[in-house]
């Protein structure tokens, strides 16, 4: 079975029928190049030779578009853009038009209609034998990154390399939910150069849009950064269909700070959030003055798994004090994939202390930039929109872009993680 139709769905080839003098594609490119040019990771990366290597690219990638109309191949091109750039907290998105509500899922009329509109219609698809596919991936190893994917009970994707052996596209192999058909594109990975990360293209699970994912990983069988917001559950992409026990991460309702006594020599500290809101700087400031009475064990558990960042204002309090107990204690900080932003500025700079040992796995790599405005612009198209960033990386973090702080130790996913660390501070002392 020869490969060559991937190419066609890897969006390197001219789609269009008809041509026009400026197509819409090429507007938004000129948009989002002139919006791009704004921000601060740009003029702090993109300058000098680079900058005239990237003005190069966006003619090539106008060129290569001049003729389109379709929003896909107009996707992969437009999001090209963002390769250069290494700032993780950019966002890039197609904007929904006709989707089915998962509540009319059931209703037959809507679902009909639904098939016969250009959405779904011009949905990018495979065309080919997908029950060979399906027996050549499930024959790969669990550690291979080609294989069978599941999102939660709902979908069921194959996915495969492309002719070039840097990119893989997931083809929908089985679907419990009618807005999706088999045969149509779940998404692509993209590997980029000089690292284990991958770009993505995810397509919505319910929306059926795609959204570009600067800073994909493939971890323990699955791709920690396919969650989606509005979707059917708080799934992700992964080989496992049945739920494991996976220690790395948190549930999203787990409590956001807490301070308990393990032992007589140990305390546990969680911080899960450095949040600027109105409820959280409240709640933060209580609990800070809770750990400035309390705090006194001879070793500190700091659980900092999921903390997807917030406010220098809210996470500098807990530096500091932490900086100083550090001083004389020692402090055993767990970090996850799910610890980005704020929250990586926060353990690189509290890791700087020799008493302060890092462990579990490799924080997110999104932190030398940021968003204070939130800012998002909608392409002439109608069809993008962007989301901006407008902080400079003020800590000197670039180093840490796209690719997280590497801990000290790192944990076993199907090992409690408290425990580990709890045998590791036995054998330390």
């Amino acid at each position: 079975m020869t490969r060559t139709y991937l190419i066609i769905i890897f969006c390197l080839l001219a789609v269009s029928s008809f041509a026009q003098s400026k197509s819409k594609c090429v507007e938004d490119m000129e948009e989002l190049y002139e919006l791009l040019k704004k921000t601060p990771s740009y003029k702090s990366q993109i300058k000098g030779a680079k900058a005239k290597q990237y003005q190069r690219l966006v003619q090539h990638l106008e060129w290569r578009v001049r003729n389109t109309s379709d929003q896909f191949e107009c996707f992969c091109k437009l999001a090209e853009l963002f390769d250069p750039i290494k700032d993780n907290h950019l966002g890039f998105y197609q904007l929904p038009h006709t989707y089915i509500d998962p509540s009319l899922y059931d209703d037959p009329y809507v679902v009909k209609a639904y098939r016969k509109s250009p959405e779904s219609k011009n949905f990018p698809r495979i065309d080919t034998d997908l029950d060979s596919i399906e027996n050549m991936l499930a024959a790969k190893p669990a550690a291979d990154i080609e294989g069978i994917y599941y999102y939660d009970t709902y979908l069921k994707a194959g996915l495969l390399k492309t002719e070039n052996p840097d990119s893989l596209v997931a083809v929908i192999l089985h679907t419990e939910i009618p807005n999706w058909e088999k045969g149509q594109i779940a998404f692509v990975l993209r590997k980029q150069e000089d690292t284990e990360h991958y770009t993505a293209y995810y397509a919505h699970p319910v929306h059926k849009v795609f959204l570009l994912v600067n800073n994909e990983k493939f971890i323990n069988g699955s791709f920690p950064e396919s969650r989606f917001y509005g979707s059917l559950s708080n799934a992700i992409w992964r080989k496992n269909r049945i739920t494991v026990e996976d220690y790395s991460s948190l549930p999203d309702n787990y409590q956001t700070y807490e301070l308990k006594q393990l032992n007589e020599q140990t305390q546990y500290v969680r911080l899960g959030s450095f949040s600027a809101s109105k409820a959280n700087v409240m709640f933060s400031d209580l609990f800070y003055t809770k750990l400035e009475n309390d705090l006194q064990a001879k070793n500190l558990i700091l659980d900092l798994r999921n903390n997807s960042g917030g406010a220098d204002k809210v996470a500098k309090k807990f530096l500091k004090l932490l900086g100083n107990y550090a001083e004389e204690h020692k402090i055993y900080a767990i970090v996850n994939n799910r610890t980005f932003s704020e929250a990586e500025k926060f353990i690189i700079e509290l890791s700087k202390n020799e008493n302060v040992i890092t462990l579990g796995e490799t924080t997110n790599g999104t932190l030398a930039y940021g968003s204070n405005l939130g800012t998002k612009i909608t392409l002439p198209s109608g069809d993008f929109q962007v989301y901006l960033t407008d902080t400079k990386d003020s800590g000197n973090y670039l180093n840490y872009e796209g690719r997280g702080l590497e801990p000290d130790v790192a944990l076993n996913p199907q090992k409690d993680w408290i425990e580990q660390v709890k045998e590791e501070i036995k054998q330390s002392n």
